[in-house]
């Protein structure tokens, strides 16, 4: 399949941090049921979207946890620790393709990101807001990838045949939501994997590959 957009998820691919690793860090200081579990799925999609506050979210987290427990997470996941093996290959990769970020992100941490975005990329010394040719997080539009929303968005705005947009996410169930819209999905697991399925002919330290 020959694709012309990519589509990039924040938590878990571009950055480290994923909100089911805060979720994890919180596991660490009391078992966590799967009602519980669910109900922080639900409460965590709401603050991602701006339906719930910050906070709304951490008032809620550290009733159930204990504040210093509030604290660990809230520290975890309102950071930027990017992927830098990744984002070394985003300028050859832009080379290629359109791209996008596509992101579930509470407004707090949106400002993080779009910070991040505002500083030199290493390898080209430009603004890494270059790399992208649009950005859709979910606490501007007030939706969501959970239930196709985010992804909605972005077909909407640039239209055609949603089969040429490549959606790489960490989460199966962002996938499967991707899929169900007709886009194309690379479920993500390690930068080498991603880059052989993007630059099938890159250049590796063991020579050409693909």
């Amino acid at each position: 399949m020959s694709y012309s957009w990519v589509c990039w998820d924040v938590h878990g691919v571009t950055e480290i941090p994923t909100f089911g690793k805060t979720m994890e860090v919180l596991r660490g200081f009391r078992p966590i049921s799967d009602e519980t579990a669910a109900e922080y799925r639900k409460l965590g999609d709401d603050y991602a979207k701006g339906a719930a506050t910050p906070e709304v979210f951490w008032s809620r987290v550290a009733h159930d946890f204990g504040p210093y427990a509030m604290e660990r997470a809230r520290k975890y996941f309102l950071r930027i620790d990017p992927n830098r093996a990744l984002w070394r290959a985003m300028p050859d990769l832009k080379k290629k393709y359109f791209m996008g970020i596509v992101s579930d992100s509470p407004g707090e941490k949106t400002v993080m990101i779009k910070n991040f975005l505002e500083e030199r990329n290493p390898r080209t010394l430009d603004k890494n807001a270059n790399l992208f040719d649009d950005v859709f997080f979910s606490s501007d539009y007030g939706v969501t990838k959970t239930d196709g929303g985010l992804y909605k968005v972005v077909l909407e705005k640039y239209g055609g045949d949603p089969s040429r947009f490549l959606v790489v996410d960490d989460s199966k169930a962002n996938i499967e939501e991707a899929a169900n819209l007709g886009m194309g999905t690379h479920l993500y697991r390690d930068v080498d994997s991603l880059l052989d399925a993007l630059m099938p002919n890159r250049l590796t330290k063991k020579g050409i590959v693909g």
